[in-house]
């Protein structure tokens, strides 16, 4: 079945799934599921809650999870125009909590993670994506991200933590951390009707902290080659400052 409608998704979303299904009232109980959803297998206990607000409780394990995909559907903007308004998505009308655990996750920017493991909880008004934590670049991230209907459109607020993460790991299309170990604490805030309302909003500030770290062509020995050169009167101009400068850079490395 494509069960994108029941989402809120334009894109197709194919389900095959096996169960044992209990039903009481207005409670069904999924029992030894065995789910394959765009490609990933899925295992575990689902219960679901009919009525003008759907309960979803249980616990799965899935062979990988897309967390990029899985909190746009939850906050409504998986599978819509940049401009458009933003579906509701599980943020209103859902109540009720689901732990996961993965062996491998996958987050744009950041790449595949090993584990991953959380909770996703809904009272009715917010949906929050709680106790992430996963292995990535031989460290630890772990994060919380909070969705919630305003009158001003969707509000949306996360912290994030990375500790003991290869520098190696952390790259943004050309530019990269330093050799070493990263860690990492940041707070991001945004608000808007449309995911690119929610983009230009986003705000948030952070520290960053570097052990060991390595930085390469940038020698302290270019410090004092410096100072000596202005002791003996030879810098005149930035031509020579630099000729004296740059063989002493690229000597060594800051550590």
């Amino acid at each position: 079945a494509d069960i994108a409608p029941l989402l809120g998704v334009t894109a197709p979303l194919p389900i095959s799934t096996t169960a044992k299904v209990t039903i009481s009232g207005e409670r069904l109980t999924f029992d030894n599921l065995d789910t394959s959803l765009a490609g990933s297998r899925v295992r575990g206990t689902l219960v679901v809650t009919r009525g003008e607000v759907a309960g979803l409780d249980g616990k799965i394990d899935a062979d990988s999870i897309d967390l990029a995909a899985l909190t746009g559907v939850a906050l409504g903007t998986r599978g819509h125009p940049a401009t458009e308004p933003l579906s509701r998505g599980w943020v209103q009308g859902w109540r009720g909590q689901v732990a996961f655990r993965s062996q491998r996750g996958e987050l744009p920017g950041v790449g595949e993670l090993q584990p991953v493991s959380g909770v996703l909880r809904g009272d009715g008004q917010s949906i929050v994506l709680d106790d992430l934590k996963a292995g990535f670049g031989g460290g630890q991230l772990t994060a919380t991200m909070e969705g919630r209907q305003t009158p001003d459109g969707l509000a949306v607020s996360a912290r994030a933590q990375l500790a003991g993460v290869s520098g190696a790991a952390l790259r943004y299309r050309h530019l990269a951390m330093p050799e070493g170990r990263v860690g990492l604490k940041a707070t991001l805030m945004s608000r808007g009707r449309s995911l690119a309302a929610l983009s230009g909003g986003l705000s948030g500030n952070g520290v960053v902290s570097l052990e060991n770290a390595r930085i390469a062509g940038l020698n302290p020995g270019a410090f004092d080659a410096a100072v000596r050169a202005g002791d003996l009167d030879q810098v005149t101009d930035e031509r020579k400052v630099r000729a004296l400068v740059d063989p002493a850079l690229g000597q060594g490395v800051l550590q």
